[in-house]
């Protein structure tokens, strides 16, 4: 998209199968939790209450029939939690996904609305 474009399309992915369960929401929770390795981290460092983040986990982990955190309880080391193999992946591939979809979107609106843009701009 052009630098001195005046609009840009924004969309958002959302996976859905019996209720939505991957969106923006779930895969910045995950990337958050891959960086500190810490669920309860990632929903301070998101302003998220931990249970909504749980719930958010557990209906991802519910609709994908895997775990995608895998769960280290406290102790002397402390706890955390780490992307299993599946989370990583649901990650990777959602993010891939949300890029190419918001390339195509910018394609898609230059084509609908990139003359109207320049009208408006020459004004």
């Amino acid at each position: 998209m052009e630098k001195n474009s005046l609009f840009h399309p924004q969309v958002r992915l959302r996976i859905a199968g019996e209720i939505p369960f991957m969106g923006p929401g779930p895969y910045e929770l995950l990337l958050q939790v891959a960086q500190l390795q810490s669920l309860q981290k990632a929903c301070q460092e998101m302003d998220l209450s931990y249970s909504k983040g749980r719930r958010l986990i557990a209906d991802l982990e519910q609709e994908l029939g895997e775990p995608v955190l895998e769960r280290r309880i406290g102790g002397d080391g402390g706890g955390g939690s780490a992307l299993t193999e599946i989370g990583a992946e649901i990650v990777l591939q959602y993010g891939k996904m949300a890029d190419a979809m918001q390339q195509t979107a910018e394609q898609l609106y230059e084509g609908y609305f990139g003359e109207l843009e320049e009208r408006l701009k020459n004004r």
